[in-house]
């Protein structure tokens, strides 16, 4: 006897459609959804978004008294530059090259790497609470170097991969990174951006190429980021001993839909930072800054910010 198909039920193709559309819009309410992988559907998602706004950027960021040297505002969804000044200029980054610490770290050491923190990574200038020879995962470590911007952390973590892989040096695979990315304008001479002497920092960029590097980051490795949206946070060591810390950018809870951000500041530097946030439900547009002071940077940033939603929100 001819064996009968089972018949497929209608009902169960529309209950996993509706399950399908509430991935979707949870995923885009995390403000990550449009950092897809696949550059035709990203292009298809700008299609839709009309760039030409009957007031232009300049009547809103022209005469703002923005003391960084320079700065750039993309819109990740259209694909746009929104507003730029001097964006091509190479400058100290300072702790900004944390970004591609955290980038190469996490392509190259897994997660429950034990990390040590050794007098050497002390030595480093800045003191976030970080004791002799206690214990760390790396993916831990990695969080509380970027919230906290921790030289000593960032330099524990490069030890690390250079006692895992003899022959290798982190800082040339942070250099070679930048080149596979086309971040030409990209060199590092240290894991964490301190500057080397009076004249050197410890690595240099534009704030376009960060821009580009940010982004690859949260389409690709968004986990790197995530801690860097919270105030305040509260880490364990693998020693057990408990950290409560709060974020270097002190901004980071005035800026609505912010769901990243990296602060950078020395001598040579000033003062850098980089955000990117939520313009609206899978909206992002990122924003970095270069050249400020230690408290411009927020200043700065409060008010590109506030102008960014005010350009982006005219009527269409």
């Amino acid at each position: 006897m001819q064996q009968m198909k089972k018949k497929k039920n209608p009902n169960n193709r529309l209950l996993l459609g509706s399950i399908f559309c509430l991935i979707i819009l949870i995923l885009a309410g995390t403000g990550l959804f449009f950092f897809v992988k696949n550059e035709a559907a990203k292009k298809e998602l700008a299609k839709t978004a009309t760039t030409t706004l009957a007031i232009p950027a300049s009547v809103y960021f022209a005469n703002l008294p923005i003391q960084a040297a320079s700065y750039y505002i993309y819109d990740v969804k259209t694909g746009q530059v929104v507003y730029q000044k001097n964006a091509d200029t190479v400058r100290p980054l300072a702790s900004l090259t944390k970004l591609m610490m955290g980038l190469v770290s996490t392509e190259n050491l897994p997660a429950t790497t034990t990390v040590t923190i050794d007098q050497a990574a002390l030595n480093q200038d800045g003191d976030n609470g970080l004791l002799l020879n206690e214990k760390w995962s790396f993916n831990e470590l990695l969080d509380f170097s970027l919230i906290v911007s921790s030289n000593d952390g960032a330099y524990a973590i490069a030890e690390t991969y250079d006692a895992l892989y003899p022959g290798h040096d982190f800082v040339e695979e942070m250099n070679e990174e930048a080149e596979k990315l086309g971040l030409s304008s990209m060199v590092y001479y240290n894991p964490n951006g301190l500057d080397i002497n009076i004249t050197q920092s410890g690595g240099y960029g534009s704030a376009k190429d960060v821009e580009k590097l940010m982004q690859y980051i949260l389409m690709n490795y968004p986990n790197i980021l995530e801690v860097t949206k919270y105030g305040t946070y509260r880490f364990t060591s693998s020693s057990g001993i408990v950290h409560g810390v709060s974020n270097t950018d002190t901004i980071v809870n005035k800026v609505p839909g912010l769901f990243a951000s990296k602060t950078g500041y020395t001598d040579l530097a000033g003062g850098n930072l980089a955000i990117a946030y939520d313009e609206d439900i899978g909206h992002p547009v990122i924003m970095v800054l270069l050249g400020s002071t230690e408290e411009g940077r927020f200043s700065d940033m409060t008010l590109l910010a506030s102008s960014t939603r005010a350009y982006l929100s005219q009527p269409q």
